[in-house]
């Protein structure tokens, strides 16, 4: 199986190893901002943690996002510098790696156009931060500040922690600017492979895994699930995002584990890693019960 990255590390190709192997052993339950935000603590250490407080021992997968390089989300820091927040998303990828973790890092990237967040549709973003944009320069300088946080996570001994990255998710949705509705499937294909490129190739990252996660659901058919694949050579992972807006909803069970089973074999097919990597409850009940999404990995 061919990752995305020839140069991959031999750590970033043992992770994949790995993930591969575990399949149908069980699963690595993931808990978003696990270090960071907490019912059960109040100040990020690195060591405090839901998780660990309900049952004794920490999530086998850690999952951070980009809006930590802003000051959104912690251990990022409001009105911080951006080498601060730099420092901060690398500190968060050690500490989960320290605790015995698997990384995963999603992107809620800025409205590059009109200065708004990710939900803020308006303005033709993927037209303006692709080559010869009017805001490509603004994008590829949040690249740079990804590039810097993940190049710099390192274990002690100075080897590189590989990490699972995966931008531009829940595409198939219309809530997110390079979502469905903001950006053809052709776009969204350019996107995602233009990011891939300029990390692997430009800014010479080889500590990533990339992941593709559309939203549920397909009905268990693969064709609405492959229309924006970016294709076999820039993705690692198939994801699959699914959020039960009902909570014991048995419809939502059940078209989840149709689709999974579908993401299951096209992973198959292709030689990548199944996943699904993001569910919970959606809504207000769901923000009350769970504080964050969760991720697991199968």
């Amino acid at each position: 199986m061919r990752l995305v990255d020839d140069a991959a590390t031999s750590d970033t190709r043992s992770l994949f190893a790995y993930l591969g192997q575990m399949e149908g052993q069980g699963i690595l339950f993931g808990h978003q901002h696990d270090l960071s935000v907490g019912f059960t603590f109040t100040e990020p250490t690195g060591q405090l943690s839901d998780t660990k407080a309900a049952v004794g021992d920490y999530p086998a997968v850690f999952g951070w996002d980009t809006l930590i390089l802003e000051g959104h989300e912690r251990p990022g820091v409001f009105g911080g510098t951006e080498q601060q927040n730099i420092q901060a998303l690398t500190w968060a990828i050690q500490q989960g790696d320290a605790r015995g973790g698997i990384n995963t890092l999603s992107s809620h990237m800025p409205n590059f156009v009109t200065g708004g967040n990710f939900n803020d549709t308006a303005g033709q973003v993927v037209t303006n931060i692709l080559p010869g944009g009017s805001k490509n320069a603004e994008f590829t300088g949040y690249l740079d500040r990804v590039a810097a946080a993940v190049k710099a996570a390192k274990r002690a001994d100075g080897t590189q922690i590989p990490v699972i990255y995966r931008p531009w998710h829940e595409n198939n949705g219309g809530w997110f600017w390079w979502g469905a509705g903001h950006a053809t499937s052709a776009q969204y294909i350019e996107l995602y492979r233009y990011t891939v490129e300029y990390l692997r190739d430009t800014k010479q990252v080889h500590n990533l895994l990339y992941a593709y996660s559309p939203n549920a659901s397909f009905g268990g058919d693969p064709t609405g699930y492959l229309r924006t694949y970016p294709g076999d050579a820039y993705v690692d992972v198939l994801g699959y995002d699914a959020y039960d807006g009902t909570a014991g909803s048995t419809a939502w069970l059940n078209s989840t584990v149709k689709d999974l089973g579908m993401v299951v074999q096209l992973a198959h097919e292709r030689g990548k890693v199944p996943a699904l990597t993001e569910f919970g409850e959606s809504g207000d009940e769901g923000r009350i019960r769970n504080g964050s999404h969760t991720c697991w990995m199968p």
